[in-house]
Order: structure tokens, then sequence, then C-alpha cells
């Protein structure tokens, strides 16, 4: 029916994650991921090693064994 269009419930996008698998989100990585630090950008560098963050640990933060 037009214009009945709701937002879908948390469970309802991580069941289609499920039914879909990791190969769309890795494909959209792949495409997408890239460093954008430039040479010039401060705060992108440390001499003359590229900063990097990483996010989205799924666990509790710890090593395992800690």
């Amino acid at each position: 029916m037009p214009g009945s269009w709701q937002v879908p419930t948390t469970a309802a996008i991580s069941r289609a994650r499920v039914k879909l698998g990791p190969a769309p989100l890795k494909a959209l990585f792949a495409g997408v991921a890239r460093p954008l630090a430039v040479k010039s950008a401060p705060g992108g560098w440390y001499r003359s090693w590229r900063l990097i963050a990483v996010d989205g640990n799924p666990g509790s933060g710890n090593p395992p064994g800690v």
C-alpha cells in the first residue's frame, strides 16, 4: 500500500544481515575502505607512519586470556 512504509526494527535488520551473510558487507568494505589522510593532512601522520584507528570490537575489549 503506498505511503505505508515504516522504519524497520533493529531485529528485522539483524535478521536480514543473517540471511545475506558476510559477502555483501565484505564487498562494500572492499569497494569503499581506503586511507583518507594525504601526506599534507594534519594529524594523519606521525613521522613516516600513517595513523589509524580501529573500531567495532564485538567482544569485551580485553585480549584473550585477560
